[in-house]
């Protein structure tokens, strides 16, 4: 009789509360809201608390069975939550939240159509346009007029991070603008620190300090000095093309049944480098190739066209040399390449960080290899 009068009972609980309905909760006091970001860049974040939306129902409704709790899963579980606005967003902004899918839900809770929210708490920016960016930086030129090279260095501490590039690296010339833009996409470092880019991160600096040279014999200062220096680098040239008849001797048997084809394009990219090596000692001489050709009657083409025999028999020599290195283990230190690169600032008046700026440590192992096999051969001729 008990045991008939607890099932009726029961029954009666599940009637009643099915016809009465549940205690509903409001579902919008369980989606939370944050912001992050600087003001105008703002972000929104938010989460639907369910399972705190499903203790705060089970305890409004402490008769609710298994099956009820079950059925509020599935139906918190389809509900889709879309902001109108997720990012760059300013303070005082309104951002309004819509629920969607929430019909099941409906039965078990009190849920709105939508859920506004006040954007507050972004961090106050300062807008960097292309004068405030110039201030953050210093421009550092080295070589010589109308072919200097500059660094850029960011005395702000709070964007060391972010990289520049000089466009007309180069190509630099005292009283005239280094033109200067940021390398890549720094505006997460740029927020993180308070700022906002306007426009593309391009601006000028003005170049000053290259050291000049005259690009006429007639317009030298020291005309003996000059003439002295001429002397000295044609009889550089020649010790130079001496030495490498020596090397050239000690490793022709290396490579003369060596059969290699050489592309073109390949003979004319290294004329185009030791041409511009051969300028480049020129101008650290404080003299210019316009100087060297009235002095000697050779032209940039007479030049080049005496380079490409021997860049020819450069590089089919490079090929065979890493075979031989490799053969013989060569290998080429860390401490090797930090000589070469302290050698290679003092020769171009650059920084060892411009150096490595400009050359991979990779080429220049390959380059350091390259010789230190051919001092082997000498060494074993």
């Amino acid at each position: 009789m008990k045991k008939k009068l607890l099932t009726f009972l029961c029954l009666m609980a599940t009637v009643v509360l099915a016809a009465c309905g549940f205690k509903k909760v409001d579902a919008g006091n369980y989606l939370k809201t944050s912001f992050s970001g600087v003001d105008t860049k703002g972000r929104i974040t938010y989460q639907f608390n369910t399972e705190e939306l499903i203790t705060a129902f089970l305890v409004e409704n402490p008769k609710a069975d298994a099956k009820t709790e079950s059925e509020l899963r599935a139906a918190v579980a389809e509900v889709k939550i879309t902001p109108s606005k997720s990012e760059n967003l300013s303070n005082d902004e309104e951002v309004t939240l819509t629920f969607a899918n929430t019909k099941n839900l409906e039965k078990f809770v009190t849920i709105p159509s939508e859920k506004k929210v006040k954007v507050t708490g972004l961090t106050a920016v300062k807008k960097l346009n292309s004068e405030e960016l110039a201030k953050l930086v210093s421009l550092e030129a080295t070589g010589f007029n109308k072919k200097g090279k500059a660094q850029v260095r960011v005395n702000d501490p709070r964007v060391a991070s972010i990289r520049f590039v000089v466009e007309n690296d180069g190509q630099l010339e005292n009283g005239k603008d280094a033109k200067i833009k940021i390398a890549g996409n720094f505006d997460r470092v740029l927020e993180s620190n308070g700022y906002i880019l306007e426009g593309d991160g391009s601006f000028n600096l003005p170049v000053k300090g290259l050291k000049t040279v005259a690009d006429k014999f007639e317009d030298a200062k020291n005309k003996d000095e000059v003439v002295k220096k001429l002397k000295e680098e044609i009889k550089l040239e020649k010790e130079n093309l001496a030495e490498k008849s020596y090397s050239d001797k000690v490793i022709s048997t290396a490579v003369e049944n060596a059969k290699v084809s050489v592309p073109e394009k390949l003979v004319e990219q290294e004329v185009n480098s030791m041409f511009e090596q051969f300028t480049g000692n020129l101008s650290r001489q404080g003299l210019s190739f316009d100087l060297y050709e009235q002095f000697t009657g050779k032209g940039e083409a007479d030049l080049k066209a005496e380079m490409k025999s021997d860049a020819e028999n450069k590089i089919k020599t490079s090929f065979v040399l890493g075979e031989i290195a490799e053969v013989e283990k060569v290998e080429v230190t860390d401490a090797d390449i930090d000589a070469e690169v302290k050698e290679l600032a003092t020769m171009y008046n650059m920084t060892e960080e411009g150096i490595k700026e400009r050359i991979s440590v990779e080429d220049l192992r390959g380059e350091l290899v390259i010789q230190k096999t051919v001092d082997f051969l000498k060494a074993n001729n």
